[in-house]
């Protein structure tokens, strides 16, 4: 008796076969994003709904406007700015003064597809 039938050996040597052509597909179609410093080209305060304990209520975000460079070319994009509150004078305060460092990745094959992180 066979310890380990062919079948067995035939159908594990296919599966690590596809395993491996899958991998390999997802590696080549997958973007690899790269990363670039940004700046704060702009700021808002938008509104943003939120449902409390006493219903329906708003609240106030700020946003930035971040600006990069890639090959030459100039982007944006927008990015939340951690800041919340109940109020836009809140928001306006705590923006006050405050000069992030930005960073943003973009996928290279589409340099305006893009996240930008600030802190």
């Amino acid at each position: 008796m066979e310890r380990y039938p062919s079948k067995t050996i035939v159908a594990v040597a296919i599966a690590v076969a596809l395993y491996g052509i899958f991998r390999w597909i997802d590696q080549r179609t997958t973007p690899r994003w790269l990363s670039v410093q940004g700046s704060v080209a702009d700021r808002r305060i938008v509104s943003e709904p939120s449902s409390g304990i006493a219903g329906q209520s708003l609240l106030w975000k700020a946003e930035y406007k971040v600006a990069y460079s890639v090959a030459g070319r100039e982007y944006t994009v927008w990015s939340d700015s951690g800041i919340k509150g109940e109020s836009e004078d809140e928001i306006r305060l705590a923006l006050a003064g405050r000069r992030p460092s930005c960073r943003v990745q973009y996928d290279p094959s589409k340099p305006e597809s893009s996240v930008a992180d600030c802190h």
